[in-house]
């Protein structure tokens, strides 16, 4: 078969004016100076003007489009990651069928490969290329799912084209304490309980959750006729996890730590016409993160963090002849930073170091080194009014290497109103299923260079006591 080829000019061209109405910290939260994000546990922010909790960790650089969807908005709706990201606007979210079954996202039409899904701050997307499944992440977990649309690679790295998800999952609070079970349709069955300890210096936290469905729902066949009243079957999905979030001043600072264990399995039941009553895929997942941040001075703040993630997927699948394929990636990232905060703005400089490998079928053992440098800041009118942030990451994963840069500001104009605006260039490079497997009737090509996008978005933001309206627009190139 003929080796295939990107396209050279792949251009995808957006534009919209939005109006919405909401909370004043969902909708075009405005991204703060010196955000230390620390999804770990309970989140602090120094800024020129003192310590607070930040409107969004994932939202670093001023002017960002971010949304912050709170999870205790929905309760007692039992909803899933997919369904509370499809409140957020600008996000649209494919479902692949009953509950426990495939759900990726987009982000303004970008595809799900080019959207950046973290999970407590630590990177979900695989070597393997395609999107992340949210279906993976266990909904009981959740306290709230921060979206930042546009072009994000200065602080996220390579693949954050269209926007970033960072799913946050509940602090170790000590006093903190739940439990459900939920009963509905098909069979379908929910469970969690979790409880948090601590003192002045510590907290500990740990859940349970779990969920079970046969997903087996009537359904009328109308082609070919007669139309024929038929069940859904094999359409059954399991899945649970276990979270354990500590934290502890010590050492003159504060060390955060998490470890998350998650796994299920699900039919593949296939579509009416063509179905595939012997198909199934199972899926674990294990995550292990820590950061430990300190003054060194009364402006500047020291911060180590590291985390390592292992995937693993078992699938039995008719397309392939009924083989049963496997695939494992882990990937582990290290990273050390300095911020500086003082009274006309904010620097902050990072190094990042770390290994992703992939072990697949059709693929055998794939592995590469990433490396990265970050520089980034913010500068902060007298008043506050105004604020400006510049960014840039240098970048090199295996052979590719490429450059993200973002500039963002705020400025505050009559009473309530604002304007924001940001641009920035991103990149994301192959996949190991693209350079090295066959898909279907696409080759592969270990040659493939990475792909670039380029994007820019402004609003007019509105804010008040009963919330915030915006009207904006946004344009995205992406190229090769």
């Amino acid at each position: 078969m003929p080796r295939l080829r990107r396209r050279r000019s792949c251009l995808v061209a957006l534009a919209a004016a939005v109006l919405v109405v909401r909370p004043v910290r969902a909708e075009d939260a405005p991204a703060t100076p010196a955000a230390t994000p620390d999804a770990l546990g309970e989140e602090i922010e120094v800024t020129a003007h003192g310590p607070r909790r930040p409107q969004a960790a994932a939202a670093v650089a001023p002017g960002a489009s971010v949304t912050v969807v709170e999870a205790s908005r929905f309760a007692g709706e039992a909803k899933s990651a997919g369904e509370l990201l499809a409140t957020s606007p600008g996000v649209a979210v494919t479902e692949s069928g009953a509950p426990g079954q495939a759900s990726t996202v987009s982000i303004r039409g970008a595809s799900a490969q080019q959207v950046k899904v973290l999970l407590d701050g630590v990177p979900l997307n695989s070597a393997a290329g395609g999107g992340v499944d949210l279906s993976t992440i266990p909904q009981q977990w959740i306290s709230r799912i921060e979206v930042v649309r546009g072009t994000e690679g200065v602080h996220h790295g390579s693949g954050a084209l269209g926007g970033v998800v960072n799913v946050v999952t509940a602090p170790p609070r000590a006093g903190d304490w739940s439990a459900s079970a939920t009963a509905g349709s098909f069979e379908t069955f929910q469970a969690d309980a979790q409880g948090a300890v601590g003192g002045p210096d510590w907290g500990l936290l740990g859940s349970i959750a779990g969920s079970t469905t046969s997903g087996r729902f009537p359904y009328v066949l109308e082609q070919p006729p007669p139309p024929v009243s038929l069940v859904r079957e094999h359409d059954a999905a399991e899945s649970g996890g276990l979270l354990l979030k500590a934290y502890a001043l010590t050492g003159g600072g504060r060390l955060d730590a998490a470890a998350q264990l998650s796994g299920g399995r699900r039919d593949l039941p296939g579509t009416p016409a063509a179905p595939t009553p012997l198909d199934w895929q199972e899926d674990q997942r294990g995550i292990v993160s820590a950061r430990f941040r300190r003054p060194a001075s009364e402006a500047v703040t020291l911060a180590a963090s590291a985390s390592t993630r292992v995937d693993r997927v078992t699938a039995r699948l008719a397309d392939l002849g009924g083989i049963v394929v496997r695939q494992q990636d882990v990937a582990g990232t290290g990273t050390v930073s300095a911020d500086w905060c003082g009274r006309a703005g904010v620097a902050s400089a990072a190094v990042e170091a770390g290994l992703e490998r992939l072990r697949a079928d059709g693929i055998g053992e794939r592995e590469r080194p990433t490396f990265a440098l970050v520089l980034s800041g913010e500068l902060v009118s007298p008043g506050g009014g105004a604020r400006l942030g510049p960014g840039v990451r240098l970048e090199r994963v295996g052979d590719a290497q490429g450059v993200s840069a973002k500039l963002g500001g705020s400025l505050a104009l009559a009473g309530p109103l604002s304007v924001r605006a940001s641009v920035g260039r991103t990149y994301r490079v192959p996949s190991f299923a693209e350079l090295y497997l066959q898909q279907g009737v696409v080759a592969p090509n270990p040659n493939l260079r990475p792909e670039t996008g380029v994007g820019g978005d402004a609003a007019l933001v509105a804010s008040g006591a009963l919330g915030t309206a915006s009207v904006g627009a946004f344009a995205s190139v992406y190229d090769d």
